[in-house]
Parts: C-alpha cells; structure tokens; sequence
C-alpha cells in the first residue's frame, strides 16, 4: 500500500520540484541579464525627426509631381520672391524669412511648429496649424507636400540654429 500512494504523489513532486528548478532557472537568468545590462554601454535613443529638423532649411524648388515639373522659387513665386528659409529651433519655433525681389533685407514672420506621427509637419503662425505630409526625410534635405499634386524641396542650409539672423517683421507672404 505505502508504494502505491507514493506512486500517487510523484505527480504532485514532479510538479512541485519542476516549479521549483524553474524559480531557481527564471533568477538565475534574471541576474545574469541583470549583470550584462548594468556593465553594457548606455546607447541613446533614437534621434525622431523633429530633433533632426532643428537648423535652417532654404526652399530649393516646387515639384508638380502629376506632370513631374520642377520650378525654382523664382517662377514659383511669378518672380516676386528671391529666396526664402525657414529656421527650427528646439523651442519648437520656426522663423520663416523670404527676401522679395528688388530688396536686400529679409522679411520675417515666426510661428509654432510639430512633428505628428513622424509624417506630417505642422505650423501655425496665428490661425490654425497648417499640415504638410513629409514626403521624404534625410539629413541634409527635406520634401513637404504642400497641397495636393505640389511638393515642397528644402535643402539644409546650416544644422546651427540662430544663424539666420534677421528681425522678425510678422509680415505675410
């Protein structure tokens, strides 16, 4: 009789010391991966795009991207508009500054800006936020689609922010 109830309660001590060596596996683990962690080098995090963004942007060219046409800011702007940057700061500010034809000073306005989802690109000057989808993203270019069929080219003009240096007006363009 006394060998057939202990062939009852193997069961039960199979399981209790399975349980067992598994609490004793799970620490043991725990502390070796607690160790490699503690004596590993910190790796920072990814940097999102909105850090990335930070610096001055120079608007390169409009694309027509159902006809593939490409046009500077000149004929873009029907001549009225040399050239024109906009600056992020970390502050999540921007600057837009654009010189007008015939003038050697820059006009500015400055407004708030955010980077949603990592996709779209929002500003606000006064009103309501404006969104422009981020087309593509590298670290010396950035294309916006600013309205259906036409994206926006800018070209990193400086990483430094502050360097554009010119007086806000708050004049529209």
């Amino acid at each position: 009789m006394h060998m057939l109830s202990i062939k009852r309660q193997i069961p039960y001590i199979w399981k209790v010391t399975n349980s067992f060596l598994m609490k004793i596996k799970i620490i043991a683990f725990s502390i070796v991966t607690l160790a490699v962690l503690s004596s590993s080098k910190m790796i920072p995090p990814q940097q999102g795009i909105s850090q990335q963004l930070i610096g001055t942007w120079k608007w390169n060219a409009f694309i027509n991207t159902k006809i593939g046409q490409t046009l500077s800011i000149e004929v873009f702007s029907q001549m009225a508009v040399k050239e024109m940057k906009t600056e992020f700061r970390s502050d999540n500010t921007y600057t837009e500054s654009k010189l007008k034809k015939g003038s050697t000073e820059f006009t500015t306005l400055e407004g708030t800006w955010k980077v949603e989802n990592e996709a779209t690109l929002s500003m606000k000057e006064k009103g309501d936020w404006r969104a422009a989808k981020i087309v593509k993203f590298a670290n010396d270019s950035l294309v916006l689609e600013i309205a259906p069929q036409v994206n926006l080219l800018m070209v990193r003009e400086n990483k430094i922010p502050g360097l554009l240096n010119v007086k806000p007006t708050n004049e529209k363009h």
